[in-house]
Order: C-alpha cells, then structure tokens, then sequence
C-alpha cells in the first residue's frame, strides 16, 4: 500500500511546487536569477545559476531514475538532462528556449546532448502532448516516480524539489550542476559558460 501511494505523492508535490513557483516565482523578477545581482554591481557566477554546483573532483557520478526505454550512451561533450511533465507550465514554456539554445551551442562548436526526461504519470499523456509539440521527441519517461526522491538526493537536491529541474552532467559522467525552476533569456550567458568548462 505504501509502495502504491508514493508515486501519487510525489506527483502532487511536483505538481505544487511547479504550480507555486509559477504563480510566486523565488525570483519575482521576470528577468531571472541574476537581476539582483547585476543590481548588487557583482558579476554573475555559475554559482548564481546552479543550487548545486561541483568541482569535477567532488561531483557525483550520474544514473539515470528507472525510465521506460534505455538511455542514449553519452556522447564526448556535455549532457543536459531537464526534468519536466507536460502539466507544469514553467516546464512547457521553457522547451523552445533550451531546444534553441542546445541547437545555438551546438552551431558554435560546443559539444551539448539535451535529453528531456518527464515525470508524466502514462507514455499516453507525453505521446499526445508530443503530436503538438514536435521538440518533445526522444522524451524518457520516468517509470517508478516513488524512487525519484533518491534519485534527487543522488544529484544534490532536496526531495521535494520543483520541476523543471536542470542536470549539467560533464563529459566525465559527473553532475557539475543542478539547478531547480525554469531558465530565462538571461540565463544564457551562464549556461554556455557553464558547458564550456570542463
């Protein structure tokens, strides 16, 4: 009984959370993470964008939740792992920007693998948002979403973490940043020099 009603829990608090920091974002300035800190005069950091962020020396190696298909092997550079479900909003807005964004890298020399993997509860629900929404193709689907806790601890976040979720995982297999909440034009800066280093 125990085992059944996780997976049902877990998707009501991602739903909350998603749905909270949609109507009150932690960031209420639409311009994102770094207003404040360029206000402050400082100059952003990766550690502005990332809630987790490693050295290679102390970065977890990186696994996979249970998913209903296998996992591509990683190719030699970076791999983007965004966690997300087509019932969260800031998840579904921020898809053609990321998608974009991987495709801008990629034209400018940097080695980016984008992989979307959805926490949507049936393939039924990602299959029929995918008709309307062709940069959704390849989505993995998380198939036991009561393991996703651990799964979060494993790369550094706190359980009850809200979607979208962004994983930086180096050319090493390694998780160099974790980040929580949707992305924003003006993250982008921080994103490629992010997956510039090594």
């Amino acid at each position: 009984m125990k085992r059944s009603l996780l997976p049902s829990l877990f998707l009501l608090a991602a739903a909350a959370g998603c749905e909270d920091s949609a109507a009150q974002p932690v960031q209420p300035n639409p311009e994102g993470r770094f207003v404040a800190v360029a206000a402050s005069g400082k100059q952003a950091t990766e550690s502005d964008l990332c809630d987790v962020l490693k050295s290679p020396a102390d970065a977890p190696s990186f696994a996979f939740p249970p998913l209903d298909g296998a996992a591509p092997p990683q190719g030699p550079g970076y791999r983007w792992v965004n966690v997300w479900a087509t019932w969260c909003p800031p998840c579904v807005e921020e898809l053609s920007l990321i998608t974009k964004w991987r495709d801008q890298l990629n034209q400018n020399g940097s080695k980016v693998e984008l992989l979307l993997m959805s926490v949507d509860a049936t393939p039924e629900a990602v299959t029929t948002f995918r008709g309307q929404h062709p940069e959704v193709a390849g989505t993995l689907r998380v198939t036991e979403p009561g393991q996703l806790e651990s799964w979060l601890g494993s790369i550094g976040l706190d359980k009850g973490a809200p979607l979208p979720i962004h994983v930086f995982v180096d050319p090493q297999g390694k998780v160099r940043c974790a980040r929580t909440g949707a992305l924003r034009e003006s993250d982008f800066a921080l994103v490629k020099k992010l997956l510039a280093g090594s």
